[in-house]
């Protein structure tokens, strides 16, 4: 039905607990058929989806969503269907299951980290009772059946896949989100939904957002000492590896134009000539790292801002182009350099109608 689309968002419907306290006989398809708002979302936001897509037109992939290539291949479909798939595909997700089971769940934690899984009232108003899935009972049945009937054996992931393209995984995006949107919110707890909604102004692997309009006033570190960018970090299997308060012993310092770092406040980087050129070091490790780049800003004019890393050998990676525009706060977390390497430097080049650029926050998280 969707010839033309890079990109089908299938809408998701919640079932709740459909007045199970154990675990019931049967399938889950069978069992649960009251639909609920079990994780209290915003019925004003956009729904939670799965993208189903064809890879080679997609440029890059996060948790729910997938993106059209920015520079698609002649012929490649370049759309996104959404809304013209309701009512046609739908994906259940049987978040809780009966009750003794989602606390069972609950109590055993987060799987990417330490998010706390919410209590949810086994009393959870119904919406609605969606059966559409009981159709499927005897194919389920039988495919469990041909399963138990395969050896015991490992399988490799991955191992029947035959893919021309795969996409750059885009995460960070979401979990960027998570980080910027809950520190902007003034959230005291790490939580599992963004507490506003963020258009990302990066065409790559990360998240810029203007927090302007929400309010949001800028402070000294107020991204990198975060609990919620902890929380992304440690998702990253990652660790802060400078920023303007923290490994003090590694250069921050200005090639071109002068940044003034005080004890308090915000960095002032004054730029002659409307460009300066910024150096960070690198802690020296053993390790192969990933690198990506942090930043809390207010900017007068629109910016311009490369970033590259340059590895012990000489060689630098190739430039990330950001485009920031004029916001008494604007976050970013990207993605610089994707292979493993032995890091020295990040280079950031500044270019803006602007004479001074106020930097809140600038900071480097490596992984690897």
């Amino acid at each position: 039905r969707f010839k033309d689309a890079a990109v089908v968002r299938v809408p998701r419907v919640e079932f709740g607990f459909s007045g199970h306290r154990v675990p019931p006989p049967g399938l889950a398809i069978e069992a649960y058929t009251q639909v609920a708002n079990v994780l209290d979302l915003d019925a004003d936001l956009p729904p939670r989806v799965k993208s189903m897509v064809q890879p080679g037109a997609v440029s890059a992939v996060d948790i729910h969503l997938a993106f059209p290539a920015d520079e698609p291949a002649t012929g490649r479909p370049t759309t996104t269907a959404e809304a013209s798939v309701r009512g046609i595909a739908q994906l259940n997700h049987y978040y809780t299951r009966s009750f003794e089971e989602y606390e069972a769940k609950r109590f055993r934690g987060s799987a990417t980290g330490r998010i706390d899984r919410p209590a949810v009232p086994f009393d959870i108003e119904t919406i609605g009772v969606d059966t559409s899935a009981r159709r499927f009972v005897a194919r389920t049945q039988a495919t469990l059946e041909r399963l138990r009937g395969l050896d015991a054996k490992p399988y490799a992931y991955g191992s029947q896949l035959a893919l021309e393209y795969f996409p750059r995984p885009n995460d960070l995006f979401r979990f960027g989100e998570f980080a910027i949107a809950n520190t902007a919110a003034g959230l005291a707890q790490p939580s599992r939904v963004a507490a506003t909604r963020l258009r990302n102004l990066h065409r790559g692997v990360g998240l810029i957002a203007d927090l302007a309009e929400s309010g949001y006033q800028p402070v000294r570190d107020g991204l990198s000492s975060s609990i919620h960018t902890g929380v992304l970090v440690e998702h990253m299997r990652g660790r802060m590896a400078t920023s303007l308060s923290t490994a003090g012993d590694l250069p921050m310092m200005a090639a071109v134009g002068t940044l003034a770092i005080p004890d308090a406040g915000a960095a002032a980087l004054l730029l002659p000539a409307g460009s300066a050129e910024v150096l960070l070091q690198l802690p020296a490790d053993d390790l192969l790292r990933c690198y990506y780049l942090g930043f809390l800003a207010s900017v007068s004019a629109p910016l311009r801002l490369e970033a590259a890393v340059s590895s012990a050998g000489g060689d630098a990676s190739q430039p990330v182009e950001l485009r920031l525009p004029a916001s008494t706060a604007v976050a970013g977390i990207v993605e610089v350099e994707p292979r493993p390497v032995h890091g020295e430097w990040m280079r950031l080049v500044f270019e803006t109608d602007a004479d001074e650029i106020d930097l809140h926050d600038l900071f480097v998280i490596a992984t690897g």
